[in-house]
């Protein structure tokens, strides 16, 4: 098991000490977003007048804004990720871009992005509609089964492929 590390830090005006078995880099840079996060309520107009528990709650309801939004983000970069990824793979491999083209096929109301990822993902998919409008058909949804990932319709802009 790691060592615990302590590290004096000041957050919101008052020095403290945190410790974890983190980096006491990793330790400083949650203690500085923290304190900035602090600073920022701080310079609302009213911040200051309200209660303690107040101050806390919106302390704690941005951070986890924060947190949700960078997670969705990530989420985002990984399905650009495996566009890219299933683009390239499916140029290297004439069965794969087969593959590729009967899905692209079945499914043509989508996409050359979300038809790549369709086809990386189950590439025998002839429907796709969420738990909803399965529902909605009276079609029960196996236990276990596991969903998708495509892209709300808008406009991919990844990276662009280049001939070398």
């Amino acid at each position: 098991m790691a060592a615990k590390n302590s590290i004096k830090v000041l957050i919101g005006g008052k020095i403290i000490t945190l410790s974890g078995y983190e980096s006491e880099e990793y330790l400083q840079k949650v203690a500085l977003y923290m304190d900035s996060k602090i600073t920022e309520l701080s310079s609302l107009p009213g911040y200051s007048r309200q209660p303690m528990e107040t101050k806390h709650m919106l302390l704690s309801l941005n951070i986890s804004d924060d947190y949700f939004k960078a997670k969705k983000q990530a989420e985002k970069d990984a399905v650009y990720q495996m566009i890219d990824d299933t683009a390239i793979a499916i140029v290297q491999d004439g069965e794969k871009f087969r593959g590729f083209l009967d899905t692209q096929a079945r499914l043509d109301r989508y996409s050359a992005a979300n038809a790549l990822l369709i086809y990386n993902q189950y590439p025998k998919a002839t429907q796709l509609k969420d738990f909803g409008d399965w529902a909605e058909e009276k079609v029960s949804i196996n236990k276990g089964a596991k969903s998708i990932s495509i892209l709300e319709p808008v406009e991919y802009t990844g990276s662009r492929m280049e001939i070398l």
